[in-house]
């Protein structure tokens, strides 16, 4: 036996019952872009990042073939070409005239997922396109922003971006978005 690691059954239970408690937790929604926690740890408020309208505008997408910027702002409906009150939009970066809609504030729903954790996602009636943000909790030291990964083919109606924010944080406060980089 020397070289293996075994774990007792009782370390493997405990394991076990913690990764379930994170994975069973739930964010119930508050308001556009806040939500409490239901395991007590705290409310996600993004609210602190809404600097313009919008926050993040033209962001390029890490899928190349994507020839979109992207916009979001988390909270406030904003309005950019023929986007009207939304919280995400899309404009092509070809076809500078062409804009499609991802979402209103109204149908922001958060829904944890077992591969990312926690994601704020919007609907566009009656497109049905989607537009999903991962909320991403960091340390105010570390690097945050809104990545953009786009459309990819499988989903063609659905963006996909990753907001890394202390204000993703349970619990973070007023002042999470202090040293946020955009």
């Amino acid at each position: 036996m020397h070289g293996k690691r075994h774990f007792s059954p009782v370390v493997v239970v405990v394991l076990l019952g913690a990764v379930r408690l994170c994975l069973a937790a739930n964010c119930v929604k508050t308001g556009p872009c806040s939500c409490r926690m239901d395991d007590g740890s705290g409310v996600i408020d993004l609210s602190p990042l809404v600097k313009g309208s919008p926050t993040y505008k033209d962001i390029r997408s890490s899928y190349i073939p994507d020839t979109w910027v992207y916009s979001y702002n988390p909270c406030v409906p904003f309005s950019e070409g023929s986007c009207k009150n939304v919280s995400v939009c899309a404009r092509d970066r070809l076809q500078h005239s062409k804009y499609e809609s991802y979402g209103t504030q109204e149908s922001a729903v958060f829904k944890s997922d077992t591969d990312v954790g926690l994601v704020l996602g919007y609907v566009d009636s009656p497109t049905l396109r989607v537009g999903a943000v991962e909320l991403w909790c960091v340390a105010k030291n570390q690097p945050q922003n809104l990545t953009v990964v786009g459309r990819m083919p499988m989903w063609p109606n659905t963006i996909i971006m990753a907001l890394f924010s202390p204000c993703c944080c349970p619990g973070a406060g007023p002042t999470c978005a202090d040293s946020t980089t955009t």
